[in-house]
């Protein structure tokens, strides 16, 4: 999973620069060095969070940094970087063998509702915990990561729930593929210029290829077909 997971990345980051260098909104034209460290990017390179090749460029021009800028990013990155190893390494390892593992064994509605809190808090604390070390060792070498988790189990709606979880996923689908389509589906009058079923579609596309970013597979299919399902409800 984790090979597949990091040729989507970045699959995704390829995809962003062709749209920023197709769309002319760089101010300067990409170079072979920028676009290869934004591609290559070590600590965000298998599982995210995903990077936009803006922002990537515009902390690389900002480079090298000062004595006095690279001590409060050393603070930062290593703050990070533990809290990374403490989400990862403890608490989903806790929550994987006292409620996640005891879960599976456990039958009925009871089971089923205790296997998918434990699991939803084990994925949690496990890729949150993995995007706070890319963040924490992008800090070191001055490259300001995107935040990925912003406590989304306090979220109140299923919208409110994405702009919290993966917060470099859902942003680069909702600009790449939602907004694009709502744009395009408006100016060329598709679906007779029904702006809700413009949006219904839209949300649709979005949410279907986040399902299969996660794997080539029927229940990632239907995973991403739920989503939108509660995101259009």
């Amino acid at each position: 999973m984790i090979g597949f997971v990091g040729v989507s990345c970045l699959t995704f980051r390829v995809v962003d620069a062709i749209v920023v260098i197709h769309d002319g909104v760089a101010r300067e034209p990409p170079t072979i060095r920028g676009l290869l460290g934004y591609l290559l990017f070590f600590p965000t390179i298998s599982a995210g969070p995903i990077d936009r090749y803006l922002r990537f460029a515009s902390n690389l021009k900002a480079l090298p940094r000062t004595h006095g800028q690279y001590l409060p990013d050393l603070e930062t990155g290593i703050s990070r970087i533990f809290q990374g190893f403490f989400y990862k390494f403890i608490i989903a390892y806790l929550d994987n063998r006292y409620a996640l593992e005891p879960a599976s064994s456990m039958g009925g509605v009871s089971g089923i509702a205790a296997y998918a809190y434990a699991k939803n808090i084990h994925l949690f604390f496990y890729f949150a915990g993995y995007s706070a070390f890319a963040i924490g060792v992008g800090h070191l070498f001055g490259i300001r990561v995107l935040e990925n988790f912003v406590a989304p189990f306090i979220s109140r709606k299923f919208r409110e729930m994405w702009n919290r979880w993966h917060i470099s996923l859902s942003t680069l689908l909702r600009d790449h593929i939602y907004m694009r389509f709502l744009l395009t589906a408006t100016r060329r009058n598709w679906l007779r210029g029904d702006r809700n079923l413009i949006n219904y579609v839209g949300l649709t596309l979005a949410m279907v290829t986040m399902g299969l970013w996660h794997g080539l597979a029927p229940h990632y299919l239907v995973y991403g077909f739920y989503q939108a399902g509660m995101l259009v409800a």
